[in-house]
């Protein structure tokens, strides 16, 4: 039985029952298959659009590889993607429980959605539908991010902000579901992060891309911006902290002090190359300290759309705020563990940020336990921990039930 935490900067994969994924996919589709037997490449696009025989890639195969045709590739499990490209990821998903996990048709599918695919039903259920239809799995399940967050902390009521690549969910998961008053979902995340970093560092990483490209000066523009931005993803996560809103350097790890010096002068790229990346910066006339504190703002203040802004925002502990507001008054009242999910809830100083401001805000908050920060492979652990349960035997959807009741299954089962 296979677990999918299907997200849009990594495909997680695994097998049931694992306390972490056994593999990680760029969430993308392309035809990776070269052209030296026109013949048989024909017969293949008759039988699919993105061939089964097309071969799979992390980031690093991606960008280096050159039979891969970065031009035809699909982004994959974004909000908006399985309207256009459903049979991609329908394809995406066989090659993964199929050849990647070597698991049988007859075996049952855990799929873990973004929180925005689970509020739009019709595509949820084309999803299914494609699924079963197609003898990919014999059982599937459409699991919430927000509960396996909390269930992988042993946490069956929580309030959890999952903080990703595209998007950040902050909803409260009460006995192991999502109260559906409770949630809030804004396509503001890591990536606006990763881009706002880009658009101030103005650099040549023309080191960084050749490792990315095979010659980056021969590339195509969509294989190179991919590149940038991949490798700018990287700078980020070692390089740039969270800054502001923390009381006197102490948050939710007890004592967390701000870095006088940056964490990273230089940077290693995967083929040797080093890039000074302080050093040129500071050349390039940037506040090195302040572009470090600063870059994560956005995740921190009020929404605006004014001319000219770079990206949208999102106050995450306003959320958190207005999640607790949108819940039955009792549960307002109880003391509800705090966990923060996703990839960019890991950066240094973001759970501090987080509590610092939510005391500030609401006195409620004063005495209130710190945060949890959970993993970032969290929400496929608690896909892999539900699945096993034998309680949860009854929640598989089949495909007679699928066409027996049709959405109604789904509402019924998945709790929408």
């Amino acid at each position: 039985m296979s677990v999918i935490d299907a997200g849009s900067f990594a495909v997680r994969c695994g097998s049931i029952g694992e306390a972490t994924s056994s593999m990680s996919l760029a969430p993308f589709s392309y035809n990776g298959m070269s052209n030296d037997n026109e013949e048989d490449s024909v017969l293949l696009h008759h039988r699919s659009r993105w061939t089964a025989s097309s071969r799979r890639y992390t980031w690093n195969q991606l960008l280096t590889d050159p039979r891969v045709d970065v031009e035809r590739s699909v982004p994959l499990w974004t909000t908006e993607s399985i309207q256009n490209h459903l049979p991609e990821h329908v394809e995406q998903l066989s090659y993964i429980a199929s050849k990647a996990l070597g698991f049988r048709s007859a075996d049952p599918l855990m799929l873990v959605l973004q929180e925005a695919w689970h509020e739009r039903l019709e595509r949820v259920s084309a999803l299914a539908s494609a699924l079963l239809e197609g003898e990919i799995t014999s059982a599937l399940y459409f699991a919430r991010p927000s509960v396996c967050i909390a269930l992988s902390q042993g946490k069956p009521t929580a309030v959890v902000v999952d903080c990703g690549h595209s998007q950040t969910t902050a909803a409260v998961v009460c006995d192991g579901y999502v109260a559906r008053r409770s949630i809030i979902t804004a396509p503001v995340a890591g990536s606006a992060v990763t881009s706002t970093l880009l658009h101030h560092i103005s650099l040549p990483y023309e080191r960084t891309l050749s490792s990315r490209c095979l010659d980056a000066s021969a590339a195509h523009p969509k294989r190179i911006a991919l590149a940038r931005f991949f490798a700018m993803q990287e700078v980020k996560e070692v390089w740039a902290v969270v800054g502001g809103g923390v009381d006197g350097g102490k948050g939710a790890s007890g004592g967390v002090s701000a870095p006088t010096e940056p964490a990273m002068q230089r940077f290693f790229a995967p083929d040797g190359a080093e890039l000074h990346l302080s050093d040129d910066a500071t050349r390039s006339g940037l506040d090195v300290a302040r572009l470090r504190d600063s870059c994560f703002d956005q995740l921190f203040r009020e929404s605006t759309h004014a001319p000219g802004e770079h990206a949208q925002s999102i106050h995450i502990p306003k959320t958190i705020l207005k999640v607790r507001r949108n819940v039955d008054i009792e549960m307002r009242a109880a003391t509800l563990p705090h966990i923060l999910g996703g990839g960019t809830s890991q950066a240094p100083r973001f759970a501090a940020r987080v509590t610092a401001e939510l005391k500030t805000l609401d006195s409620q908050y004063f005495k209130a336990p710190p945060p949890i920060v959970a993993s970032a492979n969290s929400a496929w652990k608690g896909a892999s921990m539900s699945a096993e349960s034998s309680a949860f035997m009854p929640l598989w959807i089949t495909k007679a039930e699928l066409a027996e009741e049709g959405t109604s299954v789904l509402r019924r089962k998945l709790c929408y």
